[in-house]
C-alpha cells in the first residue's frame, strides 16, 4: 500500500482514523469534500479538484454514495487507486458511538467479543446458501477479528456489499401481488418514497410510524403531495410492545428512546393498532428504530402469526440485534427464513415458509 493518502468526506470518524492509519504507516496528507461549506485550510479539508495535485496518493471514501463518488472520479480522470474503509463491522453498527457522535473504542471492542463468541449461532440462524448472507456474515467477523488493523477495501470489492439505501429492493426477498407497507421509523418519507417508485401500482396501502414532531411533520408535507389520495396514512407515534409514553431526544435523523430526552412520545403495539385495519395485500414490515426493533416484534406477534409478514429489520443499533431480532421471530413463528442485506443501514430480511 502507498504511504500518502487523502480522506474524500468529512467523517465523525476522522480523527480514529488517521491514527489507525498511522500506525499502518499511511499517513493522512489531508481531506477534500463537495461541500464548500466544510472547506478549511486549518482543517485541512479542501476540495475535490485538489486530488489533481496527488496523482499518487490513494484515496479513501468515507461517505455512503460510492457510486457517485466512483463516478465524480471517472468524470474528472483522477488516476488515483479507490479505497473503501472496512464498515460492515464498523460504520453499520451505530451504537459504537455516543449522543455527541463520538466513537467508544470500549463498546467497539466489546462488541468485537461477541460476535466471535456468537460466531457459530450466526451461521446457524441465517440461510447462509444465500451467497451475499454467506459473505456479509463472513466480512463483519473478519472485521471484528481485525478491529484495529482495518484491511481497506478497493471500492470494486465494497459495491459487491453497497445497494441503495431502499427497503424490499431485493426481489427474491419480497412478495408478489398487491402489498401493504407498514413503514416503522418513517422518517420524512423517504422509505415510503422508495417504496412506492419500487411496486409502483401494487401498492394498497402505507401506514407509516414516526415520533419525531419535525420529521412527521415532514412527513405529512410528502403524504399531501401523493397523487393516490389516502394511499399513505402518517402517524406521529413509534413502535414498541405494548402502548407506553416514554422520554425521548428529537434530533430528527438520529432521534431516539432515551432516560434522559428532551421530550415524550407515545408508542404503540402494531398487534393493537391493526385491529380493524384491511390488509388487502401481502404485509410488508420494515423497523428502523434506533434500537427498539426487537421490543417492537415482540408488539406483533399476533401479526406475524395471522399475516406471516415479509420483514426488513434493521440490525446494527445494538450489538446483539444481528442474532437477538431473528432467534425472537423464529421463536414468535418458526416457518421463517432469515437473511442479510446491507447499504447504509444492515438489515435482517425474514422471509415466511408459505
Amino acid at each position: 500500500m502507498k504511504n500518502d493518502m487523502i480522506l474524500y468526506g468529512s467523517s465523525i470518524n476522522n480523527n480514529r482514523r488517521i491514527n489507525l492509519l498511522k500506525k499502518m504507516g499511511i499517513n493522512v496528507i489531508y481531506m477534500c469534500d463537495r461541500d464548500k461549506k466544510l472547506w478549511d485550510a486549518d482543517k485541512k479539508i479542501y476540495s475535490p479538484d485538489t486530488i489533481y495535485n496527488n496523482p499518487d496518493a490513494d484515496i479513501l471514501v468515507q461517505t455512503w454514495h460510492y457510486r457517485e463518488v466512483l463516478k465524480l472520479f471517472k468524470e474528472k480522470g483522477f488516476p488515483n487507486r479507490v479505497l473503501v474503509w472496512p464498515t460492515m463491522g464498523e460504520w453499520l453498527f451505530d451504537y459504537v458511538y455516543d449522543s455527541v457522535g463520538s466513537f467508544n473504542e470500549l463498546i467497539f471492542k466489546k462488541s468485537c467479543n461477541w460476535i466471535k463468541n456468537n460466531e457459530k449461532k450466526l451461521f446457524d440462524i441465517y440461510e447462509t446458501k444465500d451467497s451475499y448472507t454467506y459473505k456479509a456474515l463472513n466480512q463483519i467477523i473478519y472485521e471484528r477479528k481485525i478491529a484495529d488493523t482495518p484491511n481497506l477495501l478497493s471500492i470494486d470489492e465494497y459495491l459487491d456489499f453497497e445497494y441503495y439505501n431502499n427497503y424490499f429492493y431485493d426481489k427474491h426477498l419480497a412478495p408478489q401481488g398487491n402489498v401493504v407497507f407498514i413503514d416503522g421509523g418513517a422518517f420524512t418519507g423517504d422509505s415510503a418514497a422508495l417504496f412506492i417508485r419500487d411496486y409502483k401500482e401494487r401498492v394498497a396501502k402505507i401506514f407509516a410510524f414516526e415520533p419525531d414532531k419535525i420529521n412527521f411533520h415532514k412527513l405529512l408535507n410528502y403524504s399531501k403531495k401523493l397523487s393516490k389520495e389516502n394511499l399513505l396514512e402518517c402517524y406521529n407515534c413509534g413502535l414498541s410492545n405494548e402502548s407506553k409514553n416514554l422520554s425521548f431526544i428529537s434530533k430528527e435523523i438520529k432521534s431516539c428512546v432515551t432516560e434522559n430526552g428532551d421530550t415524550t412520545i407515545s408508542l404503540v403495539a402494531l398487534d393493537n393498532f391493526l385491529v380493524g385495519k384491511k390488509i388487502n395485500g401481502t404485509l410488508c414490515i420494515k423497523l428502523d428504530i434506533e434500537g427498539e426493533e426487537c421490543a417492537a416484534i415482540s408488539g406483533f406477534k399476533e401479526t406475524l402469526q395471522k399475516y406471516k409478514p415479509y420483514l426488513a429489520i434493521c440490525v446494527y443499533h445494538k450489538m446483539e440485534d444481528i442474532f437477538a431480532v431473528p432467534q425472537l421471530i423464529k421463536t414468535i413463528e418458526p416457518r421463517y427464513k432469515f437473511y442479510l442485506r446491507a447499504g447504509s443501514h444492515l438489515e435482517c430480511y425474514a422471509v415466511p415458509m408459505l
